[in-house]
């Protein structure tokens, strides 16, 4: 399952799309808003929402996600569906305790583990040439023709990639850690922490943010200068 939207959060924002893919080769793009901003439907959200929930608040209907925290919200905000424990598999996060120095997008996973390509190819030549209508963020002004079937290939990709990335934790010993430990907390608690609020101490986040940025920057000095006297030393000798 994922979620397109235009406007940065579930608050603010405005759900345009959602899609679903059971098996690789099909998607479904239920499609909210055009790229006009028009909502599409004679009934809303909530209501929408109620019709979904006869099939998507069952008990066996489970879902997988990549970074699902982001897409949750709005099924729990805007459609009123059931999001907790329903997420099963969180693509980002598994890939990341397969490999934590793994690029994590999406478009490496369809090159990793199906033969999709680069789908994103038009859709980042739109947003590259039409800056202007991105200032409001999220996908809100991406043309249909464009949108539709990328999110329908993100959704596949995440299915494809389930299971060679479950395979890769079972062969690692890591499948115990994610399921019970990690997925809990990036998944249900993330979703939380969206939709309740986090407490938070700005100033004291920003004053963490210099000292990272300070730091950074000394240890570039320090591994530069090493990396100098590293290659004076192999060119003398």
């Amino acid at each position: 399952m994922d979620c397109e939207w235009a406007g940065n959060n579930h608050i603010d924002g405005k759900l345009r799309s959602t899609q679903f893919c059971w098996k690789p080769g099909r998607a479904c793009y239920i499609r909210w808003m055009d790229d006009a901003g028009n909502y599409v439907f004679d009934i809303d959200y909530a209501s929408a929402g109620k019709l979904l929930a006869s099939w998507l608040n069952r008990e066996d209907v489970k879902y997988i996600g990549h970074h699902w925290a982001a897409d949750a919200p709005w099924l729990s905000h805007v459609l009123g569906l059931d999001w907790y424990e329903k997420c099963i598999f969180d693509s980002e996060f598994a890939l990341q305790t397969a490999n934590e120095s793994e690029d994590l997008s999406l478009e490496r996973l369809a090159l990793k583990y199906t033969d999709l390509g680069r789908y994103d190819l038009d859709l980042t030549l739109w947003v590259k040439n039409n800056k202007a209508k991105m200032l409001d963020g999220g996908y809100g002004a991406i043309p249909d023709a464009i949108l539709i079937p990328y999110a329908c290939k993100d959704v596949d990709t995440v299915l494809r990639a389930w299971g060679p990335i479950n395979r890769s934790l079972a062969a690692q010993g890591l499948l115990d850690y994610y399921n019970n430990i990690f997925h809990p907390f990036v998944t249900d608690v993330f979703v939380s922490f969206a939709t309740v609020g986090l407490p938070m101490d700005v100033p004291m986040m920003d004053e963490l943010r210099e000292l990272y940025t300070f730091a950074r920057d000394k240890l570039m000095v320090v591994l530069q200068e090493n990396i100098a006297k590293e290659a004076c030393s192999i060119l003398l000798n």
